[in-house]
């Protein structure tokens, strides 16, 4: 899909963010995540866009969480994320600790692909 289109020229792009948090309640799950978009971009052409954990699960975009550039994700049917994601960005209760150590493993990232249509002046994006 990259390359020279009719309508002018697709670029791919991929960002990709680190988890920050992780928020339940009985409407529904999110996971915060930082650095996946700039502050400056609007969050309105991201919105509903699909995400990917490195742990394999989808999720999409849902809108922004504050004003320094963090991004709600949450997943389709209001599923539930995995234990991994649960156990390690769950913030803690009072009293209790953040788990630790070699079984939480590596790092989760969550990862956006889209493609941009860099000919058109409005800059479209879509997936």
């Amino acid at each position: 899909m990259n390359g020279y289109t009719t309508k002018g020229i697709i670029k791919k792009k991929e960002n990709k963010g680190p988890p920050l948090s992780f928020f339940s309640n009985f409407i529904n799950r999110t996971v915060i995540v930082k650095n996946l978009l700039k502050k400056e971009n609007s969050i309105d052409l991201f919105n509903r866009m699909k995400v990917e954990f490195s742990t394999g699960e989808i999720g999409f975009i849902d809108g922004n969480f504050g004003n320094s550039g963090k991004i709600k994700i949450t997943k389709e049917n209001n599923e539930e994320f995995s234990e991994i994601i649960q156990k390690k960005y769950k913030k803690p209760k009072k009293g209790e600790t953040r788990e630790t150590g070699s079984d939480t493993g590596s790092p989760v990232t969550v990862n956006l692909i889209f493609y941009k249509n860099v000919a058109n002046s409005k800059k479209a994006i879509f997936q």
